[in-house]
């Protein structure tokens, strides 16, 4: 496909661990932006966040499980190997440049968008990118008032995907691995295999934040 058709969706986030709602959100977003590749970016040092549980290569591995038989994904780790706190506009400058005539997409959440105005030059982001959001709850997949505030700001182009709520979070699944008592009863938001990686390295094991 020439470049100049290329749409190129950017999902980031710590993965810690990648679970079966991340799996949804990037499949409807692929399907539904008729992405032509998703970039799945796990964290290295986050600016906005804590540190994350797991280390980048288990959950590069995750990731691999979790996705391997989903196409258009490409799992990049160039957040993992950047030196310092890692920005979205700068992962996306990034990608612009090595994609001339690319159309460019974040992925992130509907709460995360209501907070745009706080990430680290989101005006140099919005002059690149669409925002594909995930909806907050079952009611939501329209937006809300804080949302079409910020869809009147100057330059923000945005896209609510229809899908089912995503209420699993990575902080329930690393509370419920850590409180089972057995690895088969530990959760059904994990892929069969990510669960398996997790028992076999013994991640998880206490309950954390």
């Amino acid at each position: 496909m020439p470049s100049t058709q290329q749409r190129i969706g950017l999902y980031g986030g710590a993965f810690d661990p990648v679970h079966r709602a991340h799996v949804a959100l990037a499949t409807a977003a692929i399907a539904q932006a008729k992405l032509s590749r998703l970039h799945l970016l796990p964290t290295g040092q986050p600016a906005h966040r804590a540190a994350a549980h797991a280390s980048a290569e288990h959950r590069t591995r995750m990731l691999q499980l979790a996705f391997g038989s989903v196409q258009a994904v490409q799992i990049d780790q160039r957040e993992i190997h950047r030196q310092g706190p890692s920005y979205t506009v700068d992962t996306a400058k990034e990608i612009e440049a090595e994609n001339p005539g690319a159309e460019l997409f974040v992925l992130i959440g509907q709460d995360q968008f209501e907070r745009l105005t706080t990430w680290h030059r989101w005006q140099a982001l919005c002059q690149i990118a669409t925002f594909l959001v995930a909806p907050r709850s079952m009611n939501t997949k329209t937006p809300g008032q804080n949302d079409v505030k910020m869809m009147t700001l100057d330059g923000v182009k945005a896209v609510f995907l229809d899908l089912p709520a995503l209420s699993t979070s990575a902080t329930a699944v690393r509370k419920q691995l850590a409180n089972a008592r057995h690895p088969a009863d530990r959760t059904a938001d994990l892929h069969p295999e990510v669960l398996r990686y997790i028992a076999q390295h013994k991640l998880y094991q206490t309950a954390t934040a």
